[in-house]
């Protein structure tokens, strides 16, 4: 089923020239293709809190497009969807799920995967037949995806695998399905295990590396032997201390949170680091171009645009001696006033060069909204984000609310 709305034009041009849209609908969770042309999230209700919907927005067409909700309850579709993530390619969208289980009355969560072409979603590992009963594999474990190839998505599931009745719940690995007919490429699992579960997983566009957070540690999984061959032991690497973990497209750098001290320049505050995988160094993103002012908060949620070149994450620091991204201007202004965040920010890591990605202008003067859940587009510096500032919902036109903008 498909619930396509085609609405107004949703942006607005600064003065300068920069540009700053908005999703058409209240939402949360944003993710978005590669090249910034789809952009997926969750609805919220008229209180802010998140509806159980799933929605594409088509910027090229300024379309809204319903993939998943509580009019969704045909068959094994979703109709309730939570955290979607977007491939890089835009082929498809993957996000927990819940479906009626075996009484029909009770809900489980299941990872899906629905074709941003198709409309239509499936889940993602296929169920099991148990006393006749057909059932699927619950997951409290968020699904990540990335475009492998033209023809088939890479998406990475760590699910608890529902054995037979009495025997213990397993880890599961899976890998290829191809979004628009939900078929999974692979045999089974790539990888199971009984041990504890991984969380947080990201994949890079190869689909030969896998990241991912087991007891407060960011660990790498080769995926190269798979799929469908073995994956061991072997094929972990303990990387550092820390949780939400992000790689490039090429698998070269890892991005995560943390507050453990014996990471560089650890200040008690929960801190962003990039790893180069290769050289095996990890460094600090800065929220300020002058590390020696920054003033203490949490930044937290990074996501590497897919060069690795920058990190986008939220922070609730206070500081803010951001210049202003190059379309607007680039004259080198810092932000004045505004709100007092949290703040979406991009940041060139490895030159410790922030940048402000939730702001606004008024007269002719950049103001800081607050911003939060960045998801880079289009290299350096372009992203959409959720806000629910009144100052910037003001600037476009828009009711106070929680929104999804984007600023490219």
């Amino acid at each position: 089923m498909i619930i396509e709305l085609a609405i107004g034009l949703l942006a607005l041009r600064h003065g300068t020239g920069a540009f700053v849209g908005y999703s058409g609908k209240q939402g949360i969770n944003p993710s978005a293709s590669a090249d910034g042309t789809i952009i997926a999230f969750n609805g919220v209700n008229t209180s802010g809190q998140p509806d159980g919907s799933l929605w594409m927005y088509k910027k090229p067409s300024n379309t809204l497009v319903q993939l998943a909700g509580t009019n969704f309850k045909t068959g094994d579709e979703a109709y309730e969807a939570d955290a979607p993530r977007i491939s890089r390619d835009g082929t498809c969208i993957v996000f927990f799920g819940r479906i009626y289980g075996p009484s029909g009355n009770t809900a489980m969560i299941v990872p899906f995967i629905a074709s941003t072409s198709a409309g239509i979603a499936y889940p993602v590992v296929p169920p099991i037949t148990q006393n006749s009963t057909t059932i699927y594999s619950p997951s409290t474990i968020m699904p990540s995806v990335s475009d492998l190839q033209s023809n088939s998505t890479y998406v990475v599931v760590w699910t608890n695998l529902v054995g037979k009745v009495g025997n213990p719940l397993q880890t599961a690995l899976y890998a290829i399905q191809s979004p628009a007919t939900g078929t999974l490429l692979t045999p089974g699992p790539i990888f199971s295990s009984t041990s504890t579960i991984p969380q947080e997983t990201d994949v890079d566009s190869t689909g030969q590396l896998c990241a991912m957070v087991e007891n407060s540690e960011v660990w790498t999984c080769n995926l190269t032997q798979g799929p469908g061959n073995s994956i061991t032991a072997s094929n972990f690497t303990d990387e550092d201390p820390g949780t939400y973990p992000s790689l490039d497209s090429a698998g070269a750098s890892l991005a995560f949170q943390s507050s453990d001290p014996s990471l560089p320049g650890a200040d008690g505050w929960t801190n962003i680091y990039v790893k180069n995988l290769a050289s095996n160094s990890t460094v600090m993103a800065y929220v300020d171009n002058n590390p020696s002012s920054m003033v203490a908060g949490n930044s937290t949620h990074p996501r590497l645009v897919s060069d690795g070149t920058c990190v986008d994450f939220t922070t609730t620091s206070q500081t803010l001696n951001y210049s202003p991204e190059p379309s607007f201007g680039g004259e080198g202004a810092k932000v004045g006033g505004g709100s007092n965040g949290p703040f979406a920010v991009s940041s060139y890591w490895s030159t410790q060069t922030p940048q402000m990605l939730s702001m606004y202008e008024a007269a002719g003067i950049y103001k800081a909204a607050s911003g939060s859940n960045p998801w880079p587009v289009q290299g350096a510096y372009n992203a959409t984000f959720q806000s629910g500032d009144p100052n910037l919902a003001a600037y476009v036109g828009l009711t106070t609310g929680l929104w999804i903008y984007f600023n490219y």
